[in-house]
C-alpha cells in the first residue's frame, strides 16, 4: 500500500514523517493507510485473499483529493483509492468503513465479473457497503447498521434504508426491488441509481 497526497498531475510524494508527532494534514493520510491496511488484513485474514486479486496485487491511496469533496472513489484502471476531504470541517472522508469499501472494489475488480449495467452496478455498491462494515467490525467487533457513521453524518442505513437517501421526490433509499424509492433508469443517472438502490440488498 502506497499512500501519497493528491497531485493533479503525478503522485509523486508519499506520506512519510521522521518522528511520531503527525501534523494535522499528515493525520489524514495515516488514517486512509490504516483504513486500506486493515481492509487488505480483513481480506486476508477472514478469506485468504491476498492483495486485491489474490496475487499479492497492490493499492494506491490518494489523500485530500480536492476533487472529490465530500466523496471517496476507487478508480479501476489504476487501483487507486482516491479520498477528498468533508466540505464541513476539512476533515479526511476516509473513514474505516469508508476504507474497506473502496478496498473491496478493487477485489470486486478481480473476483467478482461485476459490469456496468446499472443492477449489477448497484450490487457492486452493496456488496462493497457490506464488507466495508465488516472491515469495521474487524477492528470494533461491533456494527451499528450505518454507513459513514464516523463522519460527522452517517448516509446509508442497512436496518432501515429508507431512513437516507433522500434527494427530490424520494425520501430515502429502497429496500425492496422496483418497491418505494426505487430509482429509475429513465429518472436518474447511473450514479444515483447505483449509491440508492443499492439499499435493496443492504
Amino acid at each position: 500500500i502506497h499512500t501519497k497526497w493528491y497531485s493533479p498531475h503525478a503522485w509523486t510524494r508519499e506520506i512519510t514523517s521522521s518522528s511520531d508527532n503527525w501534523a494535522y494534514e499528515d493525520q489524514h493520510g495515516t488514517t486512509c493507510h490504516w483504513g486500506a491496511e486493515t481492509a487488505r488484513d480483513y481480506w486476508y485474514n477472514t478469506w485468504g485473499i491476498k492483495g486485491l486479486d489474490n496475487n499479492k496485487a497492490g493499492v494506491t491511496v490518494m489523500v485530500d483529493d480536492d476533487e472529490l469533496s465530500d466523496n471517496s472513489r476507487f478508480d479501476t484502471k489504476s487501483n487507486v483509492i482516491q479520498v477528498g476531504t468533508l466540505s464541513s470541517n476539512g476533515s479526511t472522508v476516509g473513514a474505516l468503513d469508508i476504507m474497506g469499501h473502496e478496498y473491496t472494489h478493487g477485489v470486486s475488480k478481480y473476483t467478482a465479473g461485476f459490469t456496468q449495467d446499472p443492477e449489477s452496478w448497484a450490487l457492486n455498491e452493496s456488496f462493497s457497503d457490506i464488507f466495508g462494515t465488516l472491515v469495521k467490525r474487524y477492528v470494533t467487533g461491533s456494527v451499528n447498521w450505518t454507513f459513514g457513521s464516523d463522519l460527522p453524518s452517517a448516509f446509508r442505513s442497512f436496518s432501515s434504508p429508507g431512513s437516507y437517501g433522500a434527494s427530490g421526490s424520494y425520501t430515502g433509499d429502497p429496500d425492496t426491488y422496483l418497491g418505494t424509492n426505487w430509482r429509475s433508469t429513465a429518472t436518474t443517472t447511473a450514479d444515483d441509481f447505483a449509491h440508492h438502490n443499492n439499499g435493496v440488498q443492504n
